[in-house]
């Protein structure tokens, strides 16, 4: 089943969650500093099959989304 990446963007850190929905099931739940988060959610994209990335709209959030659109 497809995953979904959540993010609570931040100026200096991010929280980030991966979760399985129709199992309620989280994988992965973290915090990472801002400057790593674009290559961490490329990673995860390369080693999940990922249908959504929900992108919290707080401190940030338009400057991660431009980071994130690929």
């Amino acid at each position: 089943m497809p995953k979904v990446i959540t993010i609570d963007p931040g100026r200096s850190k991010c929280g980030l969650v991966l979760a399985e929905i129709s199992k309620k099931k989280v994988y992965k739940a973290i915090i990472l500093k801002s400057e790593f988060l674009e290559n961490y959610v490329r990673n995860l994209t390369t080693t999940e099959k990922i249908s959504h990335i929900i992108l919290g709209n707080g401190t940030s959030s338009r400057e991660i989304k431009e980071k994130l659109y690929f």
